[in-house]
């Protein structure tokens, strides 16, 4: 009877330590693709620290979704800058 106790102690443990690892792993894969990013891509770094900073309570929610949209809305099409317009006469005075 306790044999079998012990070995599904064992089992359960062994499960416990395996899923601990493999969670582990993910989040370090996440986190090197995460800094990669922030390397890599201003918008996104940008996006990032507004994002953190609404989390430490150091700016709104409402100033945290504007940085965020105003990214998204810009876009970032590769490191180093936004998009821009084809020419530079395609913008329009509207006043």
């Amino acid at each position: 009877m306790f044999c079998a106790l012990i070995r599904i102690a064992r089992k359960v443990n062994r499960w416990v330590v395996c899923t601990g690892k493999v969670i582990a792993r993910r989040v370090a894969d996440a986190w090197r693709w995460h800094l990669g990013r922030v390397a890599d891509n201003p918008g996104y770094a940008a996006a990032t620290a507004a994002v953190v900073a609404g989390t430490l309570g150091l700016m709104s929610k409402h100033d945290v979704l504007a940085a965020v949209a105003g990214v998204f809305v810009r876009g970032v099409q590769e490191a180093g800058g936004a998009m821009r317009p084809a020419s530079p006469g395609s913008e329009t005075d509207l006043y």
